[in-house]
């Protein structure tokens, strides 16, 4: 990507040889190769001065067949939590980039292990999900595979998602202290209907969705 970045830019001179070019195409591309690096690779190259010299360093660093590559991609793995992402889907696809690319230097790791992972890293409010997942594994190891368990953890991401405004709304208002006001049509306390939720929308609290009045009703009878 890298490579093809300073290709359109006109940079590509910069980095097949230190000589015959001129400096200010030197500084751009090292700025370029900088900026498009992550924090930890960019550490590698902050004491490079010009493109060709970085490019140089990371090409070693690198390579396909060398141990610092391997150690650094394991390391990225072992380091990518769930908490880092601001969804579910892209802390997915992070892991999953990671494994593609240790496959193809002939690292594959077992995939038992890469579940295992990905199920320590959720967020508590995935703790039923793990559960019931590990007892499934616990049955049958052949419960799940990756690819399976990716697609039921993007729908419990989009489960939970739906159902957190509704169900907070209706735990909200069931702090309220006792009062002698409630609504007539949801029965919770606090407020009349002229400001229920349920029945007006657009007096709902932020992120409030009326497909969820059913899913905040069942909440409301069992709590």
């Amino acid at each position: 990507m890298v490579k093809a970045y300073l290709l359109r830019e006109g940079l590509s001179e910069a980095i097949a040889s230190a000589e015959n070019t001129h400096d200010w195409m030197q500084e751009k591309s090292l700025a370029d190769i900088i900026l498009m690096c992550e924090y930890d690779t960019a550490n590698h190259i902050q004491a490079c001065k010009t493109g060709f010299e970085a490019w140089k360093t990371l090409k070693d660093l690198y390579n396909l067949d060398g141990f610092t590559s391997k150690y650094l991609l394991l390391q990225k793995f072992y380091q990518t939590l769930q908490a880092d992402f601001e969804t579910v889907e892209a802390y997915v696809s992070k892991l999953k980039s990671i494994l593609d690319n240790l496959a193809a230097q002939d690292l594959k790791m077992p995939e038992m292990a890469n579940i295992a992972w990905l199920l320590q890293n959720l967020e508590p409010e995935f703790g039923p999900f793990v559960a019931q997942v590990t007892q499934s594994l616990r049955v049958d190891p052949q419960a799940y595979n990756w690819e399976s368990l990716t697609v039921n953890l993007l729908d419990e991401a989009k489960r939970l998602e739906v159902s957190k405004p509704s169900i907070q709304y209706v735990k909200n208002w069931k702090k309220n202290k006792p009062t002698a006001i409630f609504c007539k049509y949801c029965k919770l306390r606090g407020y009349t209907d002229n400001n229920c939720a349920f029945l007006h929308p657009e007096k709902a609290p932020k992120g409030w969705k009326t497909s969820n009045s059913k899913a905040a009703f069942k909440v409301q009878k069992t709590s």
